[in-house]
């Protein structure tokens, strides 16, 4: 083979010698070592998973064949290509997949003995085999070379350009000039000057220089290719590479081996490289999703299970619940949105006045409105003077005297915040001294963090303003709607701290639609005080924080993943926050001695939280017992840090079953003579109504997988994991992350 047509393996050379070398430089040597053997023999074979990558590229053709004194194109004149490819991994490390390309090559030759040119449209489909080398590199490590080898069909249509835009043939004379006529003719001195127009007008086949007559424009080839493929995203690759095709063709570029004359060519096939880059999108997710051992942390979880979630325990699982959120204990439909027998959009449970006429116009709490109030609260709503909303207000007061109570009343919080993601740990220190401080999960997965509850406006306020001036940053008045959503107060005027009897010029105003509150009149007050009740009473938690005071709390644990709001309902004040490293922490209460707290955790060890410790802080700051003057116990562990996973240890707390099967009837008689053949089985009712039957007690989660295979084989194939936390159900994932 001579050296000139060597190009193209010193291209594929170099290119993985650049890939070695951007591995070396990149990968931990400690990742190159090979996986034991005898644990690879031992692991249980991966599933089949169908998981195609779908890529999208572009890049260029270049051309190698006979044409030119080193038979290859220069980079600078190679035509635009572009590719389609699906892939499947087979195992992590090889991928199977289909291609297609289209784009042209060509070449224009331009020497003193001859001017030859081509351009060839290519179509290529074909099949490959991918290797990325993560049986010896780390799979999360974001830069893998490969190489690939396939084979493909193509079809090719080659043309020359040989005549101009007015059908005169190109003439190429020796002073580099293209002329009408040739050099040699008798009229040569009337030759006129051309210029190519490079249209590639003339089919190469159809002159049949060669006598090949009507030979076929497609063949077969052979790419091998060699690049590197850096991860993006979770589901986005950029794929780099170049890939030389061995063809089994010579008639690419109109050049063969039985050309003659000035149209000598090798003996050599023409081949074409492409080097391009191109997006990889995996269309179901995560190539492969492992841990540091290189395990699968998912191959254990219970996906039926999963399936199976009824978050508000309502008897519904949530891929069918239309209304998720449902309280308690709340009679609900086949749907899980809670029975509204009345049809008047207000639920049973919350509604006031059962058996609403249909069509009936009702209010916020199911009491049907007649015309007259329904254009009274028109006109409150439009009302710019104050007048009727004043009258509406001196009749609220009139009910709150007669004992309505404060639980009627909005409760104002002062939020501190919303965070869709984990807070840093000086932010949760500084938060977590704040002693009326309380952290909830809202729907979305984010955490709102509020200081105290107030039934007065005036009392918020100015705990919104004492929480400013220690620092805090934008803190906003909020109150919590009937559908759990915190509403922010805006426009708040707060003018006088005196509270007494409406006086007559006086009136609480409320204007537009955002409910801004204010005081008028010279004499005006807010609120009745006296022996018959008072009026704005400040919440159980709002009070007047020292900044400087220590604030302990009793903290349960630390997760990894979020546990759902009712698990830990006979835990007092229950805050939850959430650290940037993404730990979910539990707390119980706020105390302002060391007894007081040593107390709650007492009360929370009786319970079962043997997990549970104390933790202080002061001035924004973690610091440890022995400085917050608690008489220390060298029994209590304490970890100053706010970023490492802390048990709860409630494993005892936690129950496994097998559930067998769940009957809204009598059971069938074939499934209950199979239940009558094992030995341990137990029913209940669920929340539903409905027969539970399940096996196996314990909390040892081996060996509930263990008894769930014998269930199955013992003729139950659905047979699945349930849990229970205290008695109530909760999700396998959520018992396992406790048991941690």
């Amino acid at each position: 083979m001579s050296q000139h047509r060597l190009s193209p393996y010193i291209s594929l050379a170099f290119v993985l010698l650049v890939s070695a070398n951007s591995l070396i430089a990149q990968t931990d040597t400690s990742s190159l070592s090979r996986p034991n053997m005898d644990e690879q023999q031992k692991s249980a074979p991966t599933p089949f998973v169908f998981k195609p990558t779908l890529g999208i590229g572009t890049g260029m053709f270049s051309y190698y064949g006979d044409l030119y004194q080193k038979h290859a194109v220069s980079p600078q004149v190679s035509r635009v290509g572009f590719e389609l490819s699906l892939n499947q991994p087979i195992n992590p490390y090889l991928r199977f997949g289909f291609y297609t390309m289209f784009g042209k090559i060509g070449a224009n030759e331009r020497l003193i003995y001859r001017n030859l040119n081509f351009e060839s449209q290519l179509r290529v489909g074909g099949v490959q085999l991918e290797y990325n080398f993560e049986n010896f590199i780390k799979p999360t490590h974001p830069i893998h070379p490969w190489i690939s080898v396939g084979f493909e069909s193509f079809e090719f249509l080659t043309k020359t350009d040989l005549y101009d835009a007015n059908g005169l043939a190109y003439n190429y004379w020796s002073d580099g000039s293209i002329r009408s006529l040739p050099e040699n003719d008798p009229f040569a001195y009337q030759a006129s000057f051309l210029v190519r127009d490079y249209t590639y007008e003339t089919d190469v086949r159809e002159q049949n220089l060669d006598g090949f007559g009507k030979y076929a424009e497609r063949s077969f080839a052979v790419p091998v290719g060699a690049g590197l493929l850096m991860q993006l995203t979770d589901k986005v690759d950029l794929k780099i590479g170049t890939v030389v095709h061995f063809s089994f063709t010579d008639y690419l570029d109109g050049v063969t081996s039985a050309s003659a004359g000035p149209r000598v060519g090798t003996s050599m096939n023409d081949n074409f490289l492409f080097t391009s880059f191109s997006l990889r999108y995996n269309l179901t997710g995560p190539a492969e999703t492992v841990d540091s051992t290189g395990k699968d942390p998912f191959s254990d979880v219970d996906y039926y299970a999963i399936e199976q979630w009824d978050y508000d325990k309502d008897g519904v699982i949530d891929l069918k619940d239309s209304c998720a959120g449902t309280p308690l204990g709340v009679e609900v439909d086949l749907k899980g949105c809670p029975i509204d027998e009345d049809a008047d959009l207000t639920p049973n449970y919350r509604d006031k006045e059962l058996g609403t006429s249909l069509g009936t116009y009702t209010d916020e709490v199911g009491v049907g409105l007649t015309d007259s109030l329904i254009q009274m609260r028109w006109d409150m709503y439009n009302d710019s003077t104050g007048e009727l909303f004043a009258q509406h207000e001196t009749i609220k007061s009139k009910q709150n005297l007669a004992g309505t109570g404060a639980s009627d009343k909005k409760v104002y919080m002062v939020s501190l915040g919303t965070y869709s993601k984990g807070v840093s740990n000086e932010i949760l220190t500084r938060l977590l001294s704040v002693s009326d401080l309380t952290g909830s999960m809202l729907e979305d997965s984010s955490t709102i963090y509020t200081a105290g509850k107030f039934y007065d406006l005036r009392d918020a306020e100015k705990r919104r303003k004492q929480l400013e001036a220690q620092g805090f940053s934008h803190p906003v008045l909020v109150y919590k709607n009937a559908s759990g959503k915190y509403i922010e107060v805006k426009d708040v005027f707060v003018n006088t701290p005196i509270v007494g009897v409406t006086g007559p010029t006086g009136s609480i105003g409320v204007t537009g639609p955002t409910g801004s509150v204010g005081v008028t009149g010279p004499t005006g007050s807010v609120g009745v005080t006296g022996p018959t009740g008072s009026v704005g009473v400040t919440g159980p938690t709002g009070n007047t924080d020292d900044i400087n005071a220590v604030v302990f709390r009793v903290q349960l644990g630390a997760f990894t993943h979020p546990i759902s709001k009712g698990t830990f309902a006979d835990v007092p004040n229950l805050t939850v926050v959430k650290t940037e490293d993404g730990l979910y922490k539990y707390m119980s209460g706020s105390y302002s001695t060391f007894d007081d707290a040593a107390k709650a955790k007492a009360a929370l060890l009786v319970k079962g939280y043997g997990g549970a410790f104390i933790t202080a802080y002061k001035a924004g700051k973690r610091i440890p017992l022995e400085k917050a003057g608690a008489i220390y116990v060298k029994q209590e562990k304490e970890n100053l840090s706010d970023s490492t996973q802390q048990s709860a240890n409630v494993k005892s707390l936690i129950e496994f079953k097998v559930q067998l099967g769940v009957f809204k009837n009598a059971v069938p008689t074939d499934v209950m003579a199979s239940l009558n053949k094992i030995s341990g089985v137990n029913h209940d009712l669920t929340t539903a109504g409905l027969t539970r039957y399940t096996n196996g007690s314990t909390n040892d989660y081996k060996a509930i997988l263990a008894l769930r295979d014998q269930m199955r084989a013992a003729g139950f194939p659905d047979a699945f994991v349930i849990a229970f936390f205290k008695g109530q159900q909760i999700s396998v994932p959520e018992a396992l992350e406790l048991m941690k």
